[in-house]
């Protein structure tokens, strides 16, 4: 599952996207916190808010930037740069973003593709949210290797995402976590629920966090540590420098 319900656009080819079909979704899930985003942005606040953090800042699934509208306000940061797969949600975060003073660039792409999207440009954050687990162990070890490389001297990477829990495969997950979505996420109607399952299936790819970790270890990351306390099993903040 995705904190952006976009997140897939360019990867299933489906132009009418889940963003344009399914926008109640999204917020449903960001509006009842299902997802934890409130805890996750107190992570993002403490880490980032010390007033020490400056330069430009890369969101690789940005979606509509609901957080970064709202963690991103006190910072001393350059620039920004979203990057999404979809359009709409692109126009959104123009929108959230507009009164910040700070210069803004927003880019229609894979964010597998971002070095290419952003100019090959350096960065002194780089935040990915809900987004490293829609790829399979290969595309994971890729995309932290080219974060790794486009990271300036002394910045760091704030991954947010679902992870395994100990014991946990694939098959299992599906299992637990749509459960609990079943059982807490009330808001949803049963057609809602169906196209949360569906997309779960087919494009999630969660690993442990450990795993995850080692993964960032080996594309050169020196630092790759759990931070903070999320509520639950399944998400969890990690910060790799």
């Amino acid at each position: 599952m995705s904190g952006d319900p976009d997140a897939n656009t360019l990867r299933d080819g489906d132009s009418a996207s889940i963003f344009d079909e399914q926008w109640t979704i999204y917020r449903k899930i960001i509006d009842h916190n299902y997802m934890e985003h409130d805890a996750i942005l107190a992570i993002i606040r403490q880490l980032l808010g010390s007033g020490e953090t400056t330069g430009r800042l890369l969101d690789l699934g940005c979606g509509d930037a609901e957080l970064p509208s709202r963690y991103l306000p006190g910072l001393r940061l350059d620039a920004y740069h979203g990057v999404d797969r979809a359009r709409r949600p692109l126009d959104f975060a123009r929108e959230k973003l507009a009164m910040l003073p700070l210069d803004q660039h927003f880019h229609h792409a894979d964010q597998n593709a971002f070095q290419r999207a952003t100019g090959g440009l350096n960065f002194h954050v780089v935040v990915l949210g809900f987004a490293l687990h829609h790829n399979r162990h290969a595309e994971k070890a890729a995309l932290l290797a080219a974060i790794r490389e486009s990271l300036a001297p002394g910045g760091e990477v704030l991954v947010y995402d679902i992870f395994l829990p100990a014991g946990c495969d694939r098959a299992t997950y599906f299992e637990c976590y749509l459960e609990e979505v079943r059982r807490a996420w009330t808001a949803l109607t049963a057609d809602e629920y169906e196209h949360i399952a569906a997309h779960i299936r087919e494009y999630d790819f969660p690993e442990s966090m450990e795993t995850v970790q080692e993964i960032g270890r080996e594309a050169g990351f020196s630092q790759a540590e759990k931070v903070g306390t999320v509520p639950g099993d399944f998400h969890r903040v990690i910060r790799l420098a």
